[in-house]
């Protein structure tokens, strides 16, 4: 706290937060202050470079004291209209809020609270990425289709002129930014994310490319009755593929290989 010509700083999580410190150490009320925020609060990234708010409080003089005394009694005095005009923006309100939900049939269709959650939360980590490496990107998010289980994964994809400084070598950063936002997440709700990330929907085109190759090769497999390995695949690759031939009764996989060199084997079933 530092004092200049009776104004003081403080700092807080937020501005509001500061300003509420000031005013318990300082033994006033909001109206026998002036209020200035200097900064506003940021938040860390992987740790680092979080802020606190600061803001500076200038006690007021005794005629300015009174003065904003006497605004907050008009005030008060005016309630009712206030009330009036709240309860019209109120309305309002309530007409977006069904308007944004309009998409789901019930409220049995909403999404689980959690994962609603786990969404903005994701979205926020995103954003300061975003702006902390200054490029020019867009988030669209929405929730998947359910899966067999009823379960649904929160589904990202960055979009924007420097969308593409974000994919890497076979989609290398992508999947690097996956793991450390879902990381962030779990750290803080302290349960596994169900979140996804892709770029200019490179990975939809990734999936329903190895789809397509996956079932052309079990083809060939089950015409030739001879087992085929297919080329080098990181985890997520080799994963889409798995996943593309479960349901074949005809042929099964395997994993072999090891590290980079890890591949696909798709054999006839015996």
């Amino acid at each position: 706290m530092t004092e200049n010509n009776r104004s003081y700083e403080f700092a807080g999580e937020s501005s509001e937060v500061a300003i509420q410190k000031g005013l318990e150490e300082l033994g006033l009320t909001r109206t026998a202050v002036s209020v200035e925020v200097l900064e506003e609060s940021q938040d860390s990234f992987l740790g680092m470079g979080g802020r606190e708010a600061k803001v500076r409080l200038t006690v007021l003089s005794g005629d300015s004291a009174e003065e904003s005394s006497e605004s907050a009694v008009e005030a008060e005095a005016s309630e009712p209209e206030a009330a009036d005009v709240e309860a019209d923006d109120n309305g309002s309100d309530e007409e977006e809020v069904a308007d944004e939900f309009d998409e789901f049939d019930d409220l049995e269709a909403l999404p689980d609270p959690e994962l609603m959650d786990e969404m903005d939360l994701a979205e926020d980590i995103l954003l300061n990425i975003i702006d902390g490496l200054a490029l020019d990107v867009e988030v669209e998010s929405k929730f998947s289709e359910e899966d067999d289980l009823g379960k649904q994964v929160i589904e990202f994809n960055l979009v924007g002129d420097d969308a593409s400084k974000l994919l890497g070598p076979r989609g290398d950063i992508m999947a690097n930014l996956q793991f450390l936002v879902r990381l962030m997440i779990s750290q803080k709700v302290h349960r596994r994310a169900n979140v996804t990330i892709d770029i200019d929907g490179h990975r939809s085109s990734k999936r329903e490319g190895l789809t397509r190759l996956a079932e052309r090769m079990a083809q060939k497999v089950i015409d030739r009755n001879r087992a085929v390995t297919l080329e080098p695949m990181n985890p997520y690759e080799r994963r889409l593929v798995h996943i593309a031939l479960r349901d074949n009764s005809t042929v099964e996989t395997e994993s072999v290989g090891e590290g980079t060199q890890r591949r696909v084997r798709i054999l006839p079933v015996e």
